[in-house]
C-alpha cells in the first residue's frame, strides 16, 4: 500500500505509523519494563539503544488497557517486553502470550554484584529468558533447553573456558554476592572431628522456592532432614544473607534448631562457608551449585537449574532433563553463553573473566582488611539473633556518579546552561523551546543513569526529601567538574528539596541559577509555589525570568528582590499565536475514534497534590468527569479526557474502564500524548477542567471553557471571565450556554490576564525574550551576581523564608519571642534534633544559634548544617535589651547578629571585629547618626537592662577620685570568650586598691548574681574584707548604670558591655579582658590581640554595634523598629 493510498483509506494508520517511523529515526526501538522496582534505573543504561518504558508496578488492568496495550500492539514488530521474574499480571502474560509479543523474562544473573540485591546495588549480570524465569521448574525454560540440546562439538573451545572460569572463580572466592568479610572458619565451626554437613538457607516465599520446589519446605524442615540423614555428623546452618542483613524477613526461626545445628548469624563469603564441608543440603540455591565447583557433594530438595543432569543428589525428579552433562558443560551454557554481563560505571558489555576480576578486587579488599585488623567474630547464634537493619543510607541504583563529557575542555564549543531534566510535558518542553543553538546549548543535568528521570521522579523526590544529606554529596560530585564551565543553571521550579539542594549546591560552587517556572496557577495563593514537607515558599535563585505581574507580586510579597524577577511572559501561550493545525478535524477524531460531527469536550486533568487536600480534589474531580460524561451523552457530545503529565492515575481503575469501553469517550494519556495541548485544544468544542491553565490556553485559542469547582478554592480564572460550574446542573447550563453561541470572555478580563500572565500582551514572543536574556549572559554581556546570603540579607531587611534554631517551644515563646520579627523570617523550625530532622529542614535558608556556648541542641545543629552545607548565624541579646534582665523571662527587644562567631568572642575575628579592622569609612549620614543615637541613650539614661531605679547615689567622700568595678557573672561565655578569668577580676581589684589607695572604690555586683540567678566574680564571699576598709564600697543592690557614672572618674571591666555605656557616658575605661570595643583606642587595654590593629572612633565602633549588626523590636507597634525607637519606648516606660 502506497502512502498516499494508505493517507485516504487509513489515516490512522498513516499518522500511527508517521509517529511511529519519527520515532524510529530519532533512534530507539521501545522496551516496554513490567514488575521491576523503580531503582532499577540501570537498565537504561545495559539497554541504552532502546527506550525503556516502565509500567508503574502496581499498573491496573483498565490502566494497562487504556494506556500501553495499543500501544504495544503499534509498536508489536519492533519492540520487546521486559518482565522481572514473575512480577507480571496475569491479564498482561495472557496479552503477549495472545499477541506473540516479544518477551524477557529478566533476573539477576549468577555472579552479580559485591553488594546484596537487597542494598538495590545494581548487578553486573543479567540473565533473559524468552520462555520462563530460569529457576521455573514447572515448564521448560532457555537454560533448560540450552543444557539439553546445546552441541559442545560445535564449539570445541567453549570448555576449555568453562575450565579457566571455574578456575577463576575458585582462586578468586568471587560468588553471587561478595559483600561479606573473610574469616578463619575454623574458629567458627571449630576443629574437625567428623563429617560435616553445610545447610543452605534461602528466602523461604522467593519465587525460585514457589516454582523450583513440589513441596512446601522451610529452611528448618532442611536442617532436621540433614540431621536426621547424618545423625554422626557436624550440622551448619548458613541463613541467607538477605535474611542474615536484615533485608528480608525470617520465615522460620533458626533459634528453633540451634539444639540440633550450629547456626550462624554473621553472613561470611560463600568461598569461605565451603571450607572442610563434605556435603551441602539445600533446596534450590545457586549455592548448591558453588558447592559442586568445588567437589562436594550437593543434595537438593528442590529442581534448580543444574538437578537432574547427574551430579546431584535429587529429591525432585524433572522428566524433561533426560540428558548426564558433566560439571564444566553446566558452567559452560548458565554462567558463559545464557547470561549477559555489564559494567556498572558505563554499562558497557563485559565478558564474565572481567565481571569476576572487577568483583574480585573488592573481595580482597575484604581479606585484607580482616588480617590488618586481626579481629575475629564468632558467628554462632546467640539464644535470640539481632536482625536489626543498619540504618546507614546506600547510594541508589539511579544515580549517575559519570561526568559530563563537555567537562574535558576540548568538547566545550558554547557557552552551556545545565537543566534538571523533570516532567516531559511541563519543563522538558519548555526547555526545548527557549533552545538557541547558534548562542549556547542548554545540556540535561544526568543525575540519573542512562537518561532523563521519568517513571522515578517519585523515588528521587523521596529520596532527595529524606536523604537530603547524601543528595547533596550526589549533586556536589556531579557539579563540581562542571565548575567555572557553565554558564547557569536552569530550573523550573526550586520549591522541592529535589532542586532546592541543587540550587543550595550551586551556590557553594559559585554556579548562578536561573527559575523560569513552567507554571503560574494555583488553587490557593499561599500554597503557591509551595513545598508542603519543608514548607519552602520563596524561590532561591539568583534571577527569575518569570510570566508577568502576577507571579512578580507573590514572589515580591514573600521576599524576593525586585531587581532580579524580569517579566518575559509564558511561552506556553506562545504558540497560540497564528496557530495552525497539524491535523484536520477527521483526522483528530480518528487518532481517538471519535465522531468528527459530534462535538467533543475535553477536561484536562490535574494531579492536585499541592494545593488541595489531595485525597479530596482528585475524588471531586473523578465526580466532576463522571458528571461531565454523564451531560456529553445526553447533549450528543463525546468527552476526551487528558490524563496529566505527571503521570498519576487520577481516574481510578473502575472510571478508566467505564470511558475505555464507551464509544463516546476516549483517554489521551501523558505516557505518549498523541499531539500536544494546542492541537487538541484547537479540534475540540469545550475545554474543562479543575483549574488547569488550558482553561486558559483555551481563551488564547478562542475555543470556550470552564471551570468544574466540586471543591471550594480561590478560582483564578473568574477574573478573565472564565466561568465555572460547582454541580451537574450547573454543567449542563454550560454546556448548553456554549452550544447556544452565548459565551464570551470580557475585554476586561483578557486585559487582565494580559498583564497577571504576559507582559501587557500575548505577543508569541515570550520564548523569544528569554533566549534573548540567555544568550547576553552566555555572552557575557549581562552579568548576574549572586542573590544575597541569609546574613546579607537580614542586613538589608530582606525577607528570609525559613530560619531554624534550636530553641524549644517555651524559649522560642518567652525571652526569643520577638526573634522571627526581628529578623524578617517568614517561618522558624526547631532544629535540636539534629541530623535526625534533615529531612524537615532541607530547605532551611537559615541556622541561628544563641550564643556560641555548647550544648546538646546546638551541637545537633551544627552537625545538620555543617552536612548540608549551611553556615550558622549567631544570635545575642542586643545592648539594649529589655525593660527587665534576661532571668526575668521578658522576651528581648534587640538582637545582635554575626556570621563568625559572638561579637564578644575576642578568640577568633568576629564580623563585628572585620567590619572595625576594615578600611570602611562611615559617611557624614551615618556618623551623624550614631552621634545623636549616643546622646540620646545617654539623656535618657538607657541601658542594657532597665529596671532598676535611677536615683542620685551619695557614695564615698564628696571630691574623692572614683573608681568604678564592673562585676559580671560568673562563668559567663563573653569572660571566657573576652580572654578573661577569675584571675582578671582579681587583678582588676588589686590593681585599683593598690594604684589608688586614696580613691574610692566602688564595685558593682552583677544584677543577675543580685537577684539570685548566678555567682559572679564579686561574690559577697570575695569582698567580704571591704567591710573593714573604708574606700571600697559594694553596690549589691539594682541601680541604674547612669546613676553610678554620674558620680565616679574611671571605669574598670573584665569584659562587660556596661564598659562602653561608660564610654557613651563619657568616662575613661580600662579593661582586663579584650571586650568587642576594646583595641580600637578608645580603651586603657590590660590584654590585647594583635589582629586589632587599626584605630576607631566612639561613633564607629557604636554604628557597627549599635546599629549595621543589631535588630530592634517595638512592643507597642509590634513590629521591627529603629534603636532610636526602642529608646523612646523604653524611656516612656521607665517613667511609669
Amino acid at each position: 500500500m502506497s502512502k498516499l493510498t494508505k493517507f485516504f483509506k487509513h489515516p490512522v494508520m498513516f499518522f500511527e505509523d508517521a509517529a511511529k517511523n519519527k520515532k524510529m529515526k530519532e533512534g530507539k526501538p521501545k522496551i516496554f519494563v513490567v514488575g521491576f522496582s523503580t531503582w532499577k534505573t540501570y537498565l537504561r543504561m545495559y539497554f541504552s539503544e532502546y527506550d525503556l518504558i516502565f509500567l508503574p508496578k502496581d499498573i491496573k488492568k483498565s490502566q494497562f488497557n487504556s494506556q500501553y496495550r495499543k500501544k504495544i500492539l503499534s509498536l508489536k514488530e519492533s519492540c520487546q517486553v521486559f518482565i522481572w521474574g514473575f512480577k507480571a499480571p496475569e491479564y498482561i502474560l495472557e496479552f503477549l502470550r495472545e499477541e506473540k509479543v516479544s518477551t524477557k523474562f529478566v533476573e539477576d544473573g549468577f555472579v552479580r554484584s559485591v553488594q546484596l540485591g537487597a542494598t538495590k546495588a545494581p548487578p553486573m549480570s543479567l540473565c533473559l529468558d524468552s520462555k520462563t524465569p530460569y529457576f521455573d521448574a514447572t515448564r521448560p525454560s532457555d537454560l533448560e533447553d540450552l543444557l539439553n540440546n546445546f552441541d559442545f562439538t560445535s564449539k570445541a573451545e567453549l570448555l576449555d573456558q568453562a575450565k579457566e572460569g571455574i578456575k577463576l572463580l575458585l582462586e578468586t572466592g568471587v560468588s553471587k554476592y561478595n559483600n561479606s568479610q573473610s574469616v578463619n572458619i575454623e574458629k567458627i565451626y571449630g576443629p574437625k572431628t567428623k563429617k560435616r554437613i553445610l545447610v543452605l538457607g534461602q528466602v523461604e516465599d522467593d519465587a525460585s522456592i514457589q516454582y523450583g520446589c513440589e513441596k512446601k519446605l522451610t529452611n528448618n524442615d532442611m536442617v532436621r532432614l540433614a540431621v536426621k540423614e547424618n545423625p554422626d555428623a557436624q550440622v551448619i546452618y548458613k541463613p541467607h544473607p538477605d535474611v542474615m542483613n536484615g533485608h528480608r524477613p525470617y520465615q522460620s526461626d533458626p533459634s528453633d534448631v540451634e539444639d540440633v545445628s550450629l547456626v550462624l548469624t554473621k553472613d561470611i563469603p560463600l568461598a569461605n562457608s565451603f571450607e572442610t564441608v563434605d556435603h551441602v543440603y539445600t533446596i534450590t540455591s545457586l549455592g548448591g551449585f558453588e558447592a559442586l565447583l568445588r567437589g562436594i557433594k550437593v543434595t537438593t530438595l528442590g529442581c534448580p537449574f543444574y538437578s537432574g543432569w547427574g551430579l546431584t543428589d535429587d529429591r525432585q525428579s524433572n522428566t524433561r532433563r533426560k540428558r548426564t552433562l558433566k560439571l564444566e558443560e553446566i558452567f559452560a551454557v548458565s554462567y558463559l553463553i545464557y547470561p549477559s554481563y555489564y559494567g556498572i560505571e558505563d554499562g558497557r558489555v563485559l565478558e564474565f573473566k572481567d565481571v569476576v576480576r572487577l568483583l574480585a578486587k573488592p573481595v580482597k579488599q575484604l581479606v585484607d582488611k580482616k588480617q590488618a585488623s586481626k579481629k575475629e567474630v564468632s558467628d554462632v547464634v546467640p539464644k535470640k539473633p539481632s536482625l536489626k537493619n543498619s540504618k546507614k543510607v546506600e547510594v541508589p541504583a539511579w544515580y549517575n556518579p559519570i561526568s559530563h563529557e563537555f567537562t574535558e575542555s576540548g568538547l566545550i564549543k558554547k557557552p552551556i546552561f545545565l537543566y534538571m531534566p523533570w516532567i516531559p510535558e511541563h519543563g522538558n518542553t519548555l526547555i526545548s523551546k527557549i533552545k538557541n543553538d547558534e548562542a549556547y546549548d542548554i545540556v540535561p543535568f544526568d543525575l540519573v543513569r542512562g537518561s532523563e528521570p521519568g517513571e522515578y521522579r517519585r523515588d528521587i523526590l523521596r529520596f532527595a526529601l529524606n536523604n537530603p544529606i547524601l543528595y547533596r554529596k550526589m549533586v556536589a560530585k556531579k557539579l563540581i567538574p562542571l565548575k567555572g564551565k557553565v554558564s547557569a543553571f536552569i530550573f523550573t521550579f526550586d520549591w522541592s528539596p529535589v532542586m532546592r539542594i541543587i540550587v543550595s549546591v550551586c551556590k557553594e560552587l559559585d554556579i548562578r541559577t536561573i527559575l523560569i517556572p513552567h507554571e503560574s496557577v494555583f488553587a490557593d495563593r499561599n500554597k503557591y509555589y509551595w513545598c508542603p514537607k519543608t514548607h519552602a515558599m520563596l524561590p532561591s535563585v539568583d534571577l527569575i525570568l518569570g510570566w508577568g505581574q502576577l507571579q512578580k507580586d507573590i514572589f515580591i510579597e514573600r521576599g524576593y528582590p525586585e531587581d532580579r524577577f524580569i517579566k518575559v511572559g509564558a511561552p506556553k501561550f506562545d504558540a497560540y499565536k497564528n496557530y495552525l493545525p497539524m491535523l484536520s478535524r477527521e483526522q483528530y477524531c480518528q487518532l481517538f475514534g471519535l465522531d468528527p460531527n459530534r462535538k467533543i469536550a475535553l477536561f484536562a486533568s490535574q494531579p492536585l497534590d499541592s494545593q488541595f487536600d489531595v485525597n479530596k480534589a482528585r475524588d471531586s474531580q473523578r465526580k466532576a468527569v463522571e458528571d461531565l460524561f454523564e451531560i456529553c451523552i445526553k447533549h450528543n457530545h463525546q468527552l476526551l479526557v487528558r490524563l496529566p503529565p505527571s503521570k498519576d492515575n487520577i481516574l481510578g481503575e473502575d472510571l478508566v474502564e467505564k470511558l475505555t469501553r464507551s464509544e463516546d469517550a476516549a483517554i489521551d494519556d501523558a505516557d505518549c500524548y498523541f499531539v500536544n495541548a494546542e492541537e487538541t485544544i484547537h479540534h475540540v468544542d469545550i475545554v474543562t477542567s479543575v483549574n488547569s491553565t488550558m482553561l486558559f490556553e483555551a481563551v488564547l485559542a478562542k475555543t470556550p471553557s470552564f471551570s468544574i469547582k466540586y471543591v471550594d478554592f480561590d478560582q483564578i480564572w473568574k477574573k478573565v471571565g472564565i466561568p465555572f460550574a460547582t454541580d451537574i446542573k450547573s454543567i449542563e447550563d454550560q454546556v448548553v450556554s456554549i452550544d447556544n453561541g452565548s459565551y464570551l470572555i470580557p475585554e476586561k478580563g483578557f486585559n487582565w490576564a494580559s498583564d497577571m500572565f504576559g507582559v501587557g500582551e500575548f505577543d508569541g514572543l515570550a520564548a523569544s525574550r528569554i533566549t534573548n536574556q540567555l544568550s547576553k549572559l552566555a555572552s557575557k554581556e549581562t552579568v548576574v551576581k549572586p542573590i544575597a546570603s541569609p546574613f546579607a540579607k537580614i542586613l538589608s531587611n530582606q525577607r528570609i523564608d525559613i530560619m531554624a534554631i534550636p530553641s524549644n517551644l517555651k524559649v522560642w515563646s518567652g525571652v526569643q519571642k520577638h526573634v522571627l520579627e526581628m529578623l524578617n523570617a517568614r517561618l522558624k523550625i526547631n532544629s535540636s534534633a539534629g541530623l535526625e530532622s534533615a529531612n524537615e529542614l532541607s530547605s532551611t535558608e537559615a541556622y541561628f544559634q544563641w550564643g556560641i556556648g555548647n550544648n546538646e541542641g546546638k551541637s545537633s545543629q551544627r552537625m545538620l548544617a555543617r552536612a548540608l552545607g549551611k553556615p550558622i548565624i549567631i544570635l545575642e541579646d542586643g545592648f539594649i535589651r529589655s525593660l527587665d534582665i534576661g532571668l526575668s523571662g521578658e522576651p528581648a527587644l534587640s538582637i545582635i547578629i554575626d556570621d563568625l562567631t559572638s561579637y564578644y568572642d575576642a578568640t577568633k575575628p568576629s564580623r563585628l571585629e572585620k567590619l572595625l579592622n576594615s578600611n570602611i569609612v562611615l559617611n557624614q549620614e551615618e556618623l551623624h547618626r550614631a552621634k545623636s543615637a549616643i546622646q540620646q541613650i545617654v539623656n535618657a539614661r538607657v541601658s542594657k537592662y532597665n529596671h532598676a531605679p535611677d536615683i542620685p547615689l551619695n557614695i564615698g567622700k564628696p571630691g574623692n577620685y572614683k573608681i568604678l568595678l564592673l562585676d559580671q557573672r560568673f562563668g559567663d561565655q563573653s569572660v571566657e570568650s573576652g580572654l578573661a578569668s577569675e584571675q582578671s577580676f582579681d587583678k582588676m581589684l588589686k590593681d585599683a586598691i593598690i594604684k589608688h589607695p586614696k580613691a574610692d572604690i566602688i564595685i558593682k555586683q552583677h544584677p543577675d548574681a543580685i537577684k539570685g540567678g548566678k555567682s559572679s566574680y564579686f561574690s559577697d564571699e570575695k569582698l567580704a574584707f571591704s567591710q573593714h576598709v573604708d574606700n571600697i564600697f559594694c553596690v549589691n543592690y539594682d541601680i541604674n548604670p547612669y546613676a553610678l557614672f554620674d558620680i565616679v572618674d574611671e571605669v574598670y571591666v573584665g569584659t562587660s558591655g556596661m564598659g562602653f555605656e561608660a564610654l557613651l557616658a563619657g568616662k575613661k575605661v580600662t579593661c582586663y579582658g579584650v571586650p568587642f570595643y576594646s583595641g580600637w583606642g578608645i580603651t586603657e587595654d590590660k590584654t590585647t590581640v594583635s589582629r586589632r590593629d587599626n584605630s576607631r572612633s566612639l561613633e564607629e565602633i557604636f554604628y557597627f554595634s549599635y546599629l549595621y549588626l543589631s535588630k530592634y523590636y517595638d512592643p507597642v507597634s509590634q513590629s521591627v523598629c529603629e534603636l532610636e525607637d526602642l529608646v523612646n519606648y523604653i524611656a516612656n516606660m521607665k517613667g511609669k
